[in-house]
């Protein structure tokens, strides 16, 4: 019996909400479903919980513009996150428990390259291919540092 879905969303805090929205529209073709702004433990945002607090450890009177975005043919959510006051950007090491990385597939991996590389995009690695399953691959880092895998034939 199936009793869990696939992965609904990721969700990524971002220093810079817009900057964010039109790097993943431009480069990936993600489109803002929803934008909306809240603060925290007001308006019904990480107030539901009796221990939020605890859980989401904000400062109270926190404000937080976020957007959902998906590809136009649906699939996994990008929730982005902006939050005033923000904690200074950590860098997560590969060799630590928590999120490293994310991935995009495409069916078009060159034309995806050189697009991304015109837009100036910041890569982390040549593109190769892998030798598991002749994939090929490459790293790249959004503009606040989180890295994105993209695979594809």
């Amino acid at each position: 019996m199936k009793d869990v879905g696939g992965i609904v969303h990721v969700a990524l805090t971002v220093s810079d909400l817009n900057r964010s929205v039109t790097f993943y529209r431009e480069n990936f073709g993600l489109e803002k479903t929803v934008e909306l702004c809240f603060t925290a433990y007001e308006d019904g945002f990480f107030a539901e919980a009796e221990d939020s607090r605890e859980l989401y450890k904000v400062a109270p009177g926190t404000t937080c513009p976020l957007a959902l975005l998906q590809q136009p043919e649906g699939g996994l959510i990008l929730e982005l996150f902006q939050f005033t006051p923000q904690q200074p950007q950590e860098t997560v090491p590969w060799d630590r428990p928590g999120i490293t990385h994310f991935a995009f597939e495409t069916e078009h991996f060159a034309a995806l390259y050189e697009r991304l590389r015109a837009n100036g995009v910041e890569f982390c690695m040549r593109p190769g291919k892998r030798v598991a399953d002749g994939l090929n691959w490459v790293f790249l880092r959004d503009p606040d540092g989180n890295m994105i895998e993209v695979l594809g034939p």
